[in-house]
């Protein structure tokens, strides 16, 4: 996923181009922690879940699990386990992609979403924003990545939790 799976996303070229570039930025943003959380992996899982729900309760419609196919549901992505860290092969953090239909208005619903975040302290930052459509990048104060995407064609919410330890 970020940088792990190549997850990406919606619409013309320039977006997919501009999401790429991102993805590739969050692996090795200078701005993530570089030294991991110090809560617990269950407290980093948490949030982590409370992210999702929250932003797919403002951005509403359905959604899928990266295979596009099966429908979104927080019992299945409590089974999700933690991959490694890129930054550190000690380290641990959760990742989810999550695909959606394409909102009316990709405009109107990014700007929904970014004034949700912005209201809960994240720091909203645009990546695109051109005729194929917008992304846009939140990152938490706890060292959490949100990544919000759409275009007429498809949308998609890239969540990354903090690091921590591992536990195994």
């Amino acid at each position: 996923m970020i940088g792990r799976r190549g997850v990406m996303v919606a619409g013309g070229s320039t977006l997919v181009l501009g999401t790429a570039l991102a993805l590739a930025a969050v692996a090795g943003s200078s701005e993530r922690p570089s030294s991991p959380s110090v809560d617990s992996s269950a407290s980093v899982r948490n949030t982590f879940l409370d992210n999702v729900s929250d932003s797919l309760s403002v951005a509403g419609g359905a959604w899928t699990f990266e295979n596009k196919t099966t429908p979104f549901s927080l019992a299945r992505a409590r089974t999700h386990t933690p991959v490694e860290c890129l930054s550190d092969s000690t380290t641990e953090q959760y990742d989810l992609a999550l695909y959606g239909d394409p909102p009316k208005d990709p405009r109107t619903a990014a700007r929904a979403l970014a004034d949700h975040w912005t209201e809960r302290g994240f720091k909203v930052t645009t990546v695109v924003d051109n005729a194929d459509g917008i992304e846009l990048r939140a990152d938490t104060p706890d060292g959490s990545l949100l990544d919000y995407a759409a275009s007429t064609s498809l949308s998609s919410l890239v969540f990354q939790s903090a690091c921590v330890k591992s536990v195994g």
